[in-house]
């Protein structure tokens, strides 16, 4: 009974650091650009039927393209459509992405199809690893410890580097950051690029332990918010 219920442990940790790296990056938006982003869920599982699709074609390395492909659309996306919403009424950033998602959710359908599309773990991490009581997939220790240095990097990235600076200070007062000189339109895109990035990131880690669907977005995003 014990191993079972330290390895469900296990289990349930690697979907809570799953859902940790979908958040900061919901987080980050909200911080820097004051949008909620109701279309955050979307752009995981674009970066899951990116994957999947990459990996189709080029093998599963080439999978890893998934997030930063991700991040593009992202910043496109920012530039195109958030920008607009800056300083307006709230309640008009909820409607645009709340339809955004439900578009996103429609292109995916007619591109792939409404049934779910599985997507396998790479060879090398098949099998399963033992640590005393607790036993736990390969992909899954792979899933835990990318994500655990994804968020150790992040955290470097925001504290040591001077971009990191800027969106910690942007997020407590934009507008003096931009009486430095800083060109905010720029830092906006790419706050909004990483965020959809690190949704991006993943989708491609749980697309293996989930199964993909047009309508994962749900799935994903209530539990992340």
């Amino acid at each position: 009974m014990l191993d079972m219920i330290l390895s469900q442990a296990v289990n349930g940790l690697v979907l809570g650091f799953l859902y940790v790296l979908i958040a900061i990056g919901l987080s980050i938006i909200f911080g820097m650009l004051g949008i909620v982003n109701f279309a955050h869920g979307a752009f995981f599982a674009v970066g899951a039927y990116l994957a999947y699709a990459l990996a189709k074609e080029f093998g599963w390395w080439g999978a890893l393209a998934a997030p930063l492909l991700t991040g593009a659309i992202g910043v496109v996306v920012e530039m195109v459509l958030i920008r607009h919403l800056y300083g307006k009424e709230p309640l008009l950033g909820l409607i645009l992405t709340f339809a955004l998602a439900l578009l996103a959710e429609a292109v995916l359908r007619l591109i792939f199809g409404g049934a779910p599309v599985p997507f396998a773990a790479p060879k090398f991490l098949a099998g399963f690893v033992e640590y005393g009581p607790i036993l736990i997939t390969k992909y899954r220790m792979f899933v835990l410890l990318t994500t655990a240095l994804t968020l150790v990097a992040f955290w470097a990235f925001l504290a040591y580097t001077p971009y990191g600076r800027i969106i910690r200070a942007g997020s407590r007062d934009p507008e003096m950051v931009g009486l430095l000189g800083i060109n905010l339109p720029i830092v906006f895109s790419g706050v909004f690029g990483m965020g959809c990035l690190l949704a991006g990131l993943g989708g491609l880690l749980a697309a293996p332990l989930w199964t993909i669907t047009p309508s994962m977005a749900a799935g994903a995003i209530m539990p992340a918010s």
